[in-house]
């Protein structure tokens, strides 16, 4: 126990002076201005709004990206795009506007339990990856995590 203690203090000693020897920016302030609740039933577009994962902002259109996390057993996979509507001291609205259904390469849809949706960012060719994190909870459902 000493020497995996001593060890790890030894790899913080390193890790602390390579951080202090290397030009590192100022941290950004951040703080909570709130946040909006969709109702646990809430649909749009005809699908199911609720569990979702994997926030991203798109400074082109002003709208954010969500993708719901409901491994394909309530509606296809799918992401939202939202208008948040907010001040400097709270959020006051959030609407989706947008519902796309993320499909296969073969264009059909994902069968349910195949994914299970994580995260979404918009590159900047205007193109979305995705992220699965799998399941190995059990050999017979055993799903590698993808990024799409």
């Amino acid at each position: 126990m000493k020497f995996a203690t001593a060890a790890l203090l030894a790899v913080n000693a390193v890790l602390l002076a390579s951080a202090a020897a290397a030009s590192v920016a100022p941290p950004i302030a951040v703080r909570f201005i709130g946040l909006q609740t969709l109702a646990a039933d809430a649909t749009y577009e005809g699908t199911r709004v609720g569990g979702l994962s994997g926030i991203d902002y798109d400074k082109t259109t002003g709208l954010y990206t969500a993708i719901a996390d409901d491994r394909s057993q309530l509606n296809p996979a799918r992401f939202y795009n939202f208008d948040l509507a907010y001040t400097s001291t709270s959020f006051t609205a959030a609407t989706p506007v947008k519902t796309t259904v993320i499909k296969r390469p073969d264009g059909s849809a994902f069968p349910a339990a195949s994914v299970d949706p994580e995260s979404i960012r918009k590159t900047s060719t205007g193109t979305y990856v995705w992220s699965s994190e799998g399941d190995a909870s059990t050999p017979a459902a055993f799903q590698n995590p993808t990024i799409r």
